[in-house]
């Protein structure tokens, strides 16, 4: 049990910093024409929170590892392993995200070439989640072997990177303050957060109601071993569902609150809070259902 802990800690944190730099990066792309420095200001909040997930994701990393100093030989087999290019995706994401937070940090204008390392940071990041759900796309596993697990993912990747970037765009302001560009950026890329929020979780359960029906058509002992395991986890797997809608309501509720003039932003500061903590708590247990149902069938 520890080390599914471990493995939902190090998923979670990894692609949450991940999705936080992807809509970072698309807030930056979105406001390039604003030259200003209240509006860079605004848009470089989550870059603190990204750098602190990393290393938290990549310290939580070790736990679920037999032997840690031994990791780096998995890197050996590059052409065979997701595992091993997780590895190398992770070290890549972590040094050239680390980098791009330190050279970035306490500068207003974004030069050329720190433009381009923002790209490769997205591109490794993305790169990083996708090895991580291919690792888990294996026939000896069934439960994993779906649709699902690479929707799940990206998914959580995105939700909770968009929730966290609002978080960080909600801290500080005035109620009553003039709509500023900065003011009208938030407001556009908040709306695409809450819509963006509530497709993706929309997607993410889809997928599981669909990857629960392919299951059902395979053979007795899949659906025997898969029954057994989400029997025990039927409340818990309530617990998501309920959560994930009532994320989802939140998230509705944050794209309607930000049309409304700055004089309410401490109570849409307060919703977004719980719209976070509604989607973060879905994820968790999400994510520990995943790992639980771990049915393998045959060899591995």
């Amino acid at each position: 049990m520890v080390k599914t802990w471990a493995l939902v800690a190090y998923t979670l944190l990894t692609q949450m910093s991940v999705g936080t730099f992807l809509v970072y990066w698309f807030s930056c792309l979105a406001a390039r024409r604003e030259s200003n420095p209240e509006v860079e200001r605004l848009i470089h909040r989550p870059l603190p929170i990204i750098a602190a997930l990393l290393v938290l994701g990549m310290v939580t990393s070790l736990f679920h590892l037999g032997r840690p100093i031994m990791a780096y030989r998995a890197v050996t087999n590059l052409g065979t392993s997701w595992l091993s290019r997780e590895i190398l995706f992770t070290v890549a994401y972590g040094l050239l995200g680390l980098l791009y937070v330190g050279v970035v940090s306490g500068r207003v204008k974004l030069s050329s070439w720190t433009k381009a390392l923002g790209c490769l940071v997205s591109l490794t990041g993305i790169g990083l989640v996708y090895s991580m759900s291919s690792i888990y796309m294996i026939g000896a596993v069934p439960s994993w072997n779906t649709m699902a697990t690479p929707v799940g993912f990206f998914a959580a990747t995105l939700l909770l990177g968009g929730l966290i970037t609002g978080v960080a765009f909600q801290t500080g302001g005035v109620a009553g303050q003039p709509r500023q560009p900065a003011t009208l950026i938030r407001e556009r890329v908040f709306q695409w957060i809450g819509l963006g929020s509530i497709l993706l979780l929309g997607m993410q359960v889809g997928a599981l109601v669909l990857a629960t029906g392919q299951l059902s058509a395979q053979g007795a002992a899949v659906v025997g071993g898969v029954a057994s395991v989400s029997e025990s986890f039927t409340a818990l797997t309530a617990l998501y569902l309920i959560l994930a809608f009532l994320g989802a309501g939140f998230c509705g509720a944050l794209v309607y609150g930000e049309t409304l003039k700055s004089g309410e932003r401490k109570s849409l500061r307060q919703l977004t809070y719980v719209a976070f903590a509604l989607v973060l708590a879905s994820q968790v247990i999400h994510r520990f259902l995943f790992y639980v149902n771990e049915v393998r069938i045959g060899l591995y």
